[in-house]
């Protein structure tokens, strides 16, 4: 027990000469003023917690984060099947088949009108004209769809 009190008048000697307490006691108020300045931070921290807790609770009763998630889920696995597709469809080889489809679809169209002019410039009657380019449209939807 004396090597205590030793000890401990041993510190409160270095304390006092080098003002040691004096800088002990500006820390304590260094601390008290930041606790009073803190504190309508902390109470306002404390009245948004309790406005929160009913709105999750709402949120976790009508289970709003699973449907969110359930979702997600959804979305991921339609981007997976939409990546396959693409992978699966849209091959070179396909491709180019609807490259020379669409090719051949102009150059017939293009072949009607050439026919459809010859046939005006013949027949020179209005209604053959009419009936004609009837023709060309519905081919042309057909080639659409």
């Amino acid at each position: 027990m004396d090597e205590l009190v030793g000890i401990c008048t041993k510190l409160a000697r270095e304390m006092d000469a080098s003002s040691g307490l004096a800088k002990l006691f500006a820390t304590a108020e260094t601390a008290q003023d930041l606790m009073k300045n803190l504190e309508p931070l902390l109470l306002e921290a404390a009245e948004i917690a309790r406005e929160l807790r009913p709105m999750l609770a709402n949120v976790q009763e009508q289970g709003t984060l699973d449907t969110i998630e359930l979702l997600a889920g959804h979305a991921t696995k339609a981007v997976t099947d939409i990546r396959e597709l693409k992978r699966t469809i849209l091959t070179e080889e396909n491709q180019e088949m609807l490259r020379q489809s669409i090719t051949i679809m102009t150059k017939t169209l293009q072949h009607m009108e050439k026919v459809s002019g010859d046939i005006s410039s013949v027949s020179g009657d209005p209604a053959t004209r009419q009936n004609l380019r009837h023709l060309i449209q519905c081919l042309s939807r057909l080639v659409d769809k």
